[in-house]
């Protein structure tokens, strides 16, 4: 909920496929770290950047991120799997 309403602070329309697009990752990643109340230490990390960060295990906040995209990639795909 609380990432929700990061996301429409910014945005009127919050759906999936703004989480789950090109920028999602790094949007999740940001509201991630306004919630948590983590500075952004440099510009923000670049998709890439994020998903290397958490595989390495070398940035938790990046952790969280990847694993939420993931998360919501699985119930997306899976809801899709459904209808279809």
């Amino acid at each position: 909920i609380e990432l929700w309403k990061f996301v429409h602070k910014r945005f009127s329309h919050v759906s999936a496929e703004r989480f789950l697009s090109g920028p999602g990752l790094q949007l999740i990643y940001e509201g991630l770290c306004d919630i948590h109340e983590v500075k952004i230490k440099t510009n923000l990390p670049t998709p890439a950047e994020i998903a290397d960060l958490a595989m390495s295990g070398k940035d938790w906040m990046c952790k969280q991120a990847l694993d939420i995209f993931c998360r919501m990639l699985g119930t997306v795909a899976s809801n899709l799997a459904v209808m279809v």
